[in-house]
């Protein structure tokens, strides 16, 4: 007698997707290779979006929301430093 396993069989299209915090985590992390000031302010947005959509659905993408609101802010933190140091 042969016996096969079988694995469930899950659909990804039914999953709740929160596509604002995976691009939140996406332009964080490419804001902090080097451009910071022109991806981290929308990191920052969709972070914050994207937090906003996981409470309303269960969860789903907290972390990437948090991740992508903090990469965000810390891209820009550069910049802000040295328009702080030009100035004085």
């Amino acid at each position: 007698m042969t016996t096969t396993a079988t694995l469930p069989i899950t659909d990804s299209s039914t999953a709740d997707k929160n596509g604002r915090a995976t691009a939140a985590l996406v332009l964080g992390i490419l804001g902090c290779l080097g451009f910071g000031l022109i991806l981290g302010v929308p990191a920052m947005i969709l972070g914050y979006l994207g937090l906003q959509a996981s409470r309303t659905n269960g969860g789903t993408g907290k972390g990437q929301a948090i991740s992508g609101l903090v990469l965000g802010a810390l891209s820009i933190v550069p910049f802000i430093a040295a328009i702080i140091f030009i100035s004085t």
